[in-house]
């Protein structure tokens, strides 16, 4: 979700500059790597984490195995671990940060609750969180056909306070009749907007991406952060 991104990343590189030491980041139901190597490239381009000399270590780990098979050819990450998201075998606070994305929809709720104490267990500083705010069926016929992209629960803004997480909405679901897509509309598309009608589209979507935020039920995502109370970097 290309939304999650530029929500996602501040709170990473809030966590990778506080660390006095090098930076354990766990990518927890890595998949084919896509935050693995969004982190990589956005570390290799930022100058002042170069002028600062920060060191990381990238782990991901995932239950399916033809992932990491590909993965470890594309060398995304430093360590790569097959395992069950709701038993992790790491140590007590073994990284700085746990970035989970759009996991918990493929467990059920009550394996759900146990994975995000088995996360909250291994992470030293924080705990990142996302998943869709609705219920829908994965389409079959997939490049890896993966027997475990079934979705089996659906989480609520509230589900997450009450564990306290702070959470906000990311994208917007809303549809207008007539057009077949979510909105805010794709940005290059934006970008060649030129009739009355089209800049409309324009300002509601951004209405809509804004409210979402705080409006969680319209929204496509939810994402979720909790730092520990203490810590050391």
């Amino acid at each position: 979700m290309v939304e999650l991104v530029p929500e996602v990343m501040p709170y990473v590189y809030e966590v990778l500059k506080s660390c006095r030491s090098t930076f354990f980041f766990l990518d927890c139901g890595c998949g084919l790597g896509k935050w693995g190597m969004i982190i990589k490239h956005e570390v290799l381009v930022d100058k002042e984490l170069w002028s600062l000399n920060k060191e990381y270590f990238l782990v991901g780990c995932d239950v399916w195995k033809p992932y990491l098979l590909e993965l470890r050819n594309l060398k995304v990450y430093d360590e790569l671990v097959k395992c069950d998201v709701a038993f992790l075998p790491f140590k007590k606070e073994a990284f700085h940060l746990v970035l989970m994305t759009e996991v918990l929809e493929h467990v059920g709720k009550k394996k759900g609750y146990k994975t995000i104490n088995e996360a909250m267990r291994i992470t030293r500083r924080r705990i990142i969180l996302s998943t869709p705010s609705y219920f829908f069926h994965v389409c079959k016929g997939t490049r890896l056909v993966n027997p475990y992209d079934e979705h089996f629960s659906i989480w609520t803004a509230t589900d997450f306070s009450r564990l306290g997480f702070k959470v906000r909405g990311v994208g917007s679901r809303v549809r207008i009749p007539g057009l077949g897509a979510f909105l805010p509309l794709n940005p290059i598309a934006l970008s060649r907007l030129s009739t009355p009608m089209q800049l409309i589209l324009n300002l509601l979507g951004s209405l809509f991406l804004a409210l979402a935020r705080s409006i969680v039920p319209i929204s496509r995502c939810i994402l979720a952060i909790k730092d520990k109370k203490d810590y050391e970097s």
